[in-house]
């Protein structure tokens, strides 16, 4: 049991702080709201927690559905307003 791998890059939160284990992301999921716990998304990521940590899972799975799971509900952030293509013309010659 491996609680100690560490992600390839970490996991900042909201509030400054950083997830660089997966034993600091299992301490966050298992803080949260039980209500909040027992969503989808929180419980995939508790079950891609074990697999990394008991039986050498991938670690890049839990960071991938941590991501997911706290930008789950932020708003979009809006994009520029595309640009029209211009017009391309062929030379001939």
């Amino acid at each position: 049991m491996s609680w100690s791998i560490k992600f390839d890059v970490p996991i900042v939160l909201d509030d400054g702080r950083e997830l660089i284990t997966l034993r600091e992301a299992a301490e966050y999921v298992t803080a949260l709201r039980k209500k909040e716990q027992a969503k989808p998304h929180w419980q995939t990521i508790a079950g891609e927690l074990m697999m990394a940590a008991e039986r050498r899972g991938i670690v890049m799975l839990v960071e991938i559905a941590m991501r997911q799971a706290l930008a789950l509900g932020k708003p979009e952030i809006p994009r520029a307003p595309r640009k029209r293509a211009v017009t391309k013309y062929k030379v001939i010659r």
